[in-house]
């Protein structure tokens, strides 16, 4: 490190001492010239920009800090003080998580991420929490995570409740509206995996991908990348049953052979038109287990993910 960006950051501190928080940022962007690479300049900038009441310019400079240094505490802590003020919870939950990484020990972080999860109403995340600072106290060492991110996507015809599903897994919620999907909407879901010498955090990165009668050669692009399917049809409708091995086929033909799971949903409905041996045998052509779910009472569908998930993992461990 330079005499010159040293100097400059130190007389931008002093001067923050003496509330001249705007001659202080000068000082750490002179700082920054001569050295783009200075972490502690980028932060102390934030910390003056958040007292300055300019957020947005504010996290950016906390992340230019933790992108010079991953390991960065102070920087990670601005950034997700920042992200709270602007109420950006997950994002926010991103820096507590690399700052529990970072240092596990750390009481008042995990008391702080227990907060933020029960703000979004997380919970049992937040209790995991919770009981992580009872073990810091009694001087229980973490157990060790791994953590990998996986893309599935969720197949079949129009309304047979693939929105609604994801919609009770992740969000425990239930709508009956129906409104076609446009496109692809992806949402995120960690799940744990626990294990003998570790547990596994599988961060599920769910693809709702639009339903047509015909499979569309457009879909193909949501597919590319794909790491598991989830294949829906509706009880009630036959035809959505019949449809499922050319969505499966369309998938495979642009990922190859993934896992999958079988979803007959609906099942809370009148008037079946889908036996189980009917559901059964398409399952078992591709080597499949299935399930008959309710979107709306929530049966079957945290198990259908549940899963999918250690489906993944065993591929990943391949």
């Amino acid at each position: 490190m330079g005499e010159d960006e040293i100097a400059s950051l130190t007389k931008g501190k002093v001067l923050i001492q003496a509330k001249k928080y705007e001659d202080a940022i000068k000082c750490f962007n002179r700082a920054i010239r001569f050295n783009p690479e200075y972490a502690e300049a980028w932060n102390e900038k934030g910390n003056v920009l958040l007292i300055l009441g300019k957020i947005d310019e504010a996290i950016e400079c906390f992340t230019k800090a933790t992108e010079v240094n991953e390991e960065y505490i102070t920087a990670w802590k601005g950034k997700e003080a920042a992200l709270l003020m602007e109420n950006k919870y997950d994002e926010a939950l991103e820096c507590l998580e690399h700052i529990t990484e970072i240092d596990p020990e750390n009481e008042e972080v995990w008391a702080t991420k227990a907060l933020v999860l029960s703000k979004i109403h997380r919970f049992d995340e937040a209790e995991k929490c919770r009981r992580r600072i009872e073990e810091i106290k009694k001087g229980i060492p973490m157990k060790k995570t791994k953590r990998i991110t996986k893309k599935i996507c969720l197949v079949g015809d129009p309304a047979v409740g693939k929105t609604s599903l994801i919609r009770r897994y992740v969000y425990d919620i239930f709508d009956n509206k129906y409104l076609s999907t446009i496109g692809a909407k992806i949402t995120k879901k960690v799940v744990n995996i626990k294990e003998e010498t570790h547990d596994t955090e599988i961060v599920l990165m769910i693809w709702d991908i639009e339903g047509q009668k015909k499979v569309s050669s457009v879909h193909s692009r949501y597919y590319k990348g794909a790491d598991a399917t989830i294949v829906v049809c509706d009880v009630t409708a036959k035809e959505t049953l019949e449809s499922i091995p050319n969505w499966v086929n369309a998938v495979f033909k642009v990922t190859g052979k993934i896992p999958l799971v079988f979803l007959a949903n609906k099942i809370d409905l009148p008037n079946r038109e889908i036996s189980e041996s009917e559901i059964k045998k398409v399952a078992s052509e591709f080597n499949a287990p299935y399930f008959f779910t309710s979107a709306k009472v929530g049966k079957n569908v945290e198990d259908a993910f549940i899963t999918i998930s250690k489906l993944l993992l065993k591929e990943n461990k391949i």
